[in-house]
């Protein structure tokens, strides 16, 4: 079976260093979602911090606790999630 998602080093690394700089509690979780998705849109991936709702769905990965909207973990299936930091521009990064 396919993980939901894989985080490289450098994600999990820019995870760790947000939720300590932000001061991110511990009622708050990772989230990986989606945005868009309505007529012609591509769906876009998102990540933030959140609380759990009755709509999530808590996830392992890679011994992070991680929500997923119900509905929204086909989009995200199978997924890397990078941190690009290039100094031209920096962030998350997703690919199939």
């Amino acid at each position: 079976m396919k993980p939901l998602l894989y985080f490289t080093d450098a994600a999990i690394n820019q995870i760790q260093a947000l939720r300590k700089a932000l001061h991110i509690q511990d009622n708050q979780y990772l989230r990986v979602g989606v945005r868009g998705g309505s007529g012609c849109m591509a769906v876009t991936q998102v990540i933030a911090f959140d609380e759990k709702e009755e709509r999530d769905e808590l996830y392992d990965v890679q011994g992070m606790p991680v929500l997923v909207r119900k509905g929204e973990s086909m989009y995200i299936l199978g997924m890397t999630v990078d941190y690009v930091d290039d100094g031209q521009s920096k962030g998350f990064v997703f690919s199939a």
